[in-house]
């Protein structure tokens, strides 16, 4: 029997263990950063929906402030008339 091989099979099969247990390793790293860019994914549309909602909110107060810019011209004009004619 030659002992040289069997001592280059010990040596695979303890390479073979060591490639076993990295590769595990990087699996559990793997499935974390998953985990992490699904939390980062959900995030993200959580703040897309914040800004969404603050642009409908933004468009409103101008439109309020439309409102209230021709209601204050016309009080205006209002109040010029009865100044003028009263």
């Amino acid at each position: 029997m030659d002992w040289s091989v069997v001592e280059e099979i010990e040596d695979l099969h303890e390479l073979v263990d060591v490639l076993l247990i990295d590769n595990s390793q990087f699996q559990n790293s793997m499935r974390a950063c998953e985990t992490l860019l699904k939390l980062h994914e959900n995030r993200t549309e959580e703040m897309a929906n914040a800004i969404a909602c603050c642009e409908e909110k933004t468009i409103e107060c101008i439109r309020e402030l439309m409102i209230i810019k021709a209601l204050f011209v016309c009080c205006l004009v209002i109040v010029c008339m009865y100044l003028t004619y009263a």
